[in-house]
C-alpha cells in the first residue's frame, strides 16, 4: 500500500502542476489567480515552481510581492528560479 500511495501521490502533484502551467497559459488572470495564489506555499517545491511561473504569466501586482519575497529565499533552486520570473514581470517596483 505505501508504495500505491506514494504513486498516487506522484500523478496527483504532476497533474496539479500540469493544471497549474495551463492556467498561466490561459492568460486568464481574472479566472485563475486565486487557484495559483493558493499553491504559492504548497509543500511541493514543483507546484510552487509551477505557480511562480503561473503567477509571472498574470503579471503580478503588489498583493503579491510578500510572497514573491519570501520564495526569493527557497531553499528549492527552481523555485527561487519562478520567484525571480514573477519579480521581474510584476507591477510593483518593490518586487522588481
Amino acid at each position: 500500500e505505501g508504495v500505491a500511495c506514494a504513486a498516487a501521490e506522484l500523478r496527483s502533484e504532476a497533474l496539479m502542476t500540469q493544471v497549474i502551467a495551463e492556467a498561466g497559459n490561459t492568460l486568464d488572470r481574472g479566472a485563475f489567480i486565486d487557484l495559483v495564489r493558493a499553491v504559492l506555499s504548497d509543500p511541493s517545491p514543483e507546484i510552487r515552481t509551477s505557480a511562480l511561473f503561473a503567477l509571472a504569466k498574470f503579471r503580478p501586482d503588489a498583493a503579491d510581492t510578500p510572497a514573491i519575497l519570501a520564495l526569493l529565499r527557497d531553499p528549492v533552486s527552481n523555485v527561487r528560479g519562478g520567484a525571480w520570473a514573477a519579480a521581474a514581470l510584476s507591477s510593483d517596483p518593490v518586487a522588481r
